[in-house]
């Protein structure tokens, strides 16, 4: 019986262990060329709800997040705007802020 005990003891030491390690995230932070927490949290929120499928929501949050940074490159490029004109000045406006993007956003 104290055999059994151990066993079990040792066993579910050994699978805690082994679960502690593999919850270690492998996520790697990008550096984007955002100044404001604000609008970088704006832009995560964004990002959560268009892949959800709330594009309504994820463009909401996207032009929330120019507003506070007008500028921010990852944002100009991933609004989801139906308007072909307007579209194209996000765009034109991310290239020519292409000077002042980190390596990750050049990508």
């Amino acid at each position: 019986m104290k055999k059994i005990f151990l066993t079990i003891i040792a066993l579910s030491t050994i699978t805690l262990i082994g679960c502690e390690s593999s919850s270690v995230s492998n996520d790697k932070k990008y550096q984007l060329s955002v100044k404001n927490k604000n609008a970088l949290k704006l832009y995560n929120s964004g990002q959560l709800k268009s892949v959800r499928g709330d594009y309504s929501g994820s463009k909401a949050d996207y032009e929330a997040a120019l507003r506070i940074e007008p500028d921010f490159i990852m944002v100009l490029l991933n609004i989801n705007e139906n308007n072909v004109t307007k579209k194209t000045r996000y765009i034109k406006r991310a290239y020519d802020n292409y000077e002042n993007a980190t390596d990750s956003e050049k990508i």
